[in-house]
C-alpha cells in the first residue's frame, strides 16, 4: 500500500535531510520515478474493460449532465446528455421497449422499471437544459410504456385504501 502513486509533498532538500541523503540525488530519483513507475505499471496484466451501456445509469448520467450544464454553462455537458439520450432512443429502443443493456453491437435483456424511471427523469432534465421537444415527448411516450408494463392497479388501490383511512 502506497507504492503506485508517486507523491512528495516537502521540499527536496527538507525530504534529503530527513532520509540522510544529497539533495541532488534525491531530485534524480524523484526525477526517474515516473518513469520507472510507468515500467512497473506496463508489466501488470491490464484490468477488464467493462464497456456495457446501462440504460439506468445513463439515465442518471443523463440527468447530472444536463443539470451540470444548467449550473455551469458548460457545453461539453449538454453535448454528453444529447448524445447518451440519443443512443439510448436509437440503439437500445424497440417501438415503445426499452432494453436494459447495450454491448457488442446489440441491445439486450428487456428494460426493467428502474431503467423506464432514470432514463425518462434524465429525459426531462435534458429537456429543461435545451428545450428540445424531443426529449419531451420521448419522456412522456416511454413514460407511458413503463405504466402499460410496471403498473400494478391492484396494489395501487389497495395503497390508496390504506391512505385514506
Amino acid at each position: 500500500m502506497g507504492r503506485a502513486i508517486l507523491h512528495v509533498v516537502n521540499e527536496a532538500e527538507k525530504l534529503a535531510h530527513f532520509l540522510k541523503m544529497e539533495p541532488g540525488d534525491l531530485r534524480n530519483i524523484i526525477r526517474s520515478a515516473p518513469t520507472s513507475l510507468f515500467a512497473r505499471r506496463a508489466s501488470r496484466t491490464v484490468p477488464f474493460l467493462d464497456e456495457k451501456v446501462i440504460t439506468s445509469w445513463n439515465g442518471l448520467m443523463i440527468s447530472a449532465m444536463a443539470k451540470g450544464f444548467q449550473i455551469s454553462g458548460r457545453g461539453e455537458f449538454l453535448i454528453a446528455a444529447q448524445q447518451a439520450a440519443e443512443f439510448i432512443l436509437s440503439e437500445m429502443m424497440a417501438g415503445d421497449r426499452l432494453f436494459h443493456v447495450y454491448k457488442d453491437g446489440r441491445a439486450r435483456l428487456i428494460g426493467m422499471q428502474d431503467d423506464y424511471s432514470s432514463f425518462v427523469v434524465g429525459l426531462l432534465d435534458l429537456f429543461e437544459a435545451d428545450f428540445n421537444n424531443r426529449w419531451l415527448e420521448s419522456a412522456a411516450r416511454i413514460s407511458q410504456a413503463m405504466d402499460e408494463r410496471f403498473w400494478d392497479e391492484q396494489k395501487a388501490d389497495s395503497f390508496t385504501r390504506k391512505q385514506e383511512n
